[in-house]
């Protein structure tokens, strides 16, 4: 391979090999094409293939079916997964043997439909290139058959727009509008998935434009209940770093909708509703009471940088810094730290039957003492909780 390509391409270039040892045809394709003629990280080495599953099941050890409806499996090499999928095409004629060209004509826009092959030649036979460099995302040939194929590619699109800021064709965008529809078909979890793509782009503002000028949310899950959200939306929105804090914003925006029914109505991933939760009760503090011990204490250091993204978002302040300064300030940074618990509470009040006075006088202390009102000691705790004492319902 020549000596431009990279050091990923280096690695895979042996499944290349090995695959036309076996009398199959095989090149790099996709993504991994595309970033590396743009000249950025390639994370993915995607692989198109004469071969069939069952093939290189026989050729390869490692072999792991994800997709073998669209002729796509995992094949494990060299502890590195790449992608591996059967040439492309109209299958509907069995008597026509599919070729690379079939492959590439039914990818989704011309600077996804290259291949380079084991010398590191690119073939391109849809001008991708050309687009590339115009920076424009265009269909390969006429859009309605690729949204028809999978409507998905409409906002994949849009995914592409926020990534790298390019502009839609106009007979592509055109297209998306009239065919939008088609949406409300595709798997939640697959629309999910782009948008939070598109909320992590470079030009995640660019991209909201096309959504708010095609009048794509109308036909999103939860945000088509939504009518008046992409009009409130911040103009100076930036790259977010998790799908909670887009939701968390949604919420703040247009408080009738709760967050749980955009986790649910989007299908999200427990992780994902549990840092929204996170990021709404410091977003509510924050407005509340600006930056204090209480406000670090409940937000995780994992979630800082999506919180203070959020702030700057919705009020154009920049407090990643003050975040820091407060944490030295913080006497305990979890509940386990406190020098008492649950059971010595219940004997400092021995007469006390159990109920929920346990809970709220644990979390009066705890706040007490991240407030740096009250040291973290036993027998301050037991002085202060005797003139507090919690109230029975």
């Amino acid at each position: 391979m020549k000596d431009r390509v990279s050091n990923p391409f280096k690695q895979a270039t042996k499944i290349l090999e090995i695959l036309q040892k076996h009398q199959h045809e095989a090149y790099f394709v996709g993504g991994c094409v595309r970033d590396f003629l743009l000249g950025q990280d390639i994370k993915d080495i995607d692989i198109t293939t004469s071969a069939t599953p069952n093939e290189l099941e026989e050729i390869f050890e490692t072999v792991i079916p994800v997709g073998l409806e669209h002729g796509t499996v995992i094949v494990r090499f060299e502890n590195t997964s790449y992608e591996i999928t059967t040439f492309r095409g109209d299958t509907s004629n069995k008597h026509v043997e599919l070729n690379i060209t079939h492959d590439l004509e039914r990818r989704d826009f011309t600077m996804n439909a290259m291949t380079m092959n084991i010398h590191g030649d690119i073939i391109d036979l849809f001008s991708g290139k050309r687009d590339l460099n115009n920076k424009v995302i265009r269909t390969v040939h006429h859009p309605i058959n690729r949204f028809t194929e999978d409507p998905l590619r409409i906002l994949r699109a849009i995914r592409f727009a926020s990534q790298l800021g390019f502009t839609i064709e106009p007979t592509t965008y055109h297209e998306m509008g009239n065919l939008k529809h088609l949406l409300e078909t595709v798997a939640t979890e697959r629309i999910t998935s782009e948008l939070e793509l598109i909320f992590q782009g470079k030009y995640v503002q660019h991209a909201l434009t096309y959504i708010q000028e095609l009048n794509i949310d109308k036909y999103i899950p939860v945000w088509k209940e939504n009518s008046s959200l992409s009009s409130v939306l911040p103009k100076r929105l930036t790259a977010f770093h998790s799908l909670a804090e887009v939701i968390v914003l949604f919420h703040y925006l247009d408080e009738q909708m709760p967050i749980s029914a955009w986790i649910n109505g989007w299908k999200c991933s427990n992780k994902t509703k549990r840092s929204a939760k996170v990021l709404y009760q410091a977003l509510i503090s924050y407005m509340d009471e600006g930056i204090d011990n209480w406000l670090v204490y409940i937000l995780p250091k994992e979630e800082r940088i999506s919180f203070c993204h959020l702030i700057y978002v919705l009020t154009n302040e920049i407090i990643d810094k003050k975040i820091v300064d407060q944490a030295q300030y913080v006497p305990i940074m979890n509940r386990s730290e406190l020098a008492i618990n649950g059971n010595d509470l219940k004997k400092f009040f021995s007469n006390r039957p159990n109920g929920s006075w346990i809970r709220k006088g644990m979390e009066s202390i705890e706040y007490e003492i991240v407030m740096g009102r009250l040291s973290n000691t036993k027998n301050a705790i037991k002085e202060w909780i005797r003139c507090h004492p919690p109230e029975i319902n």
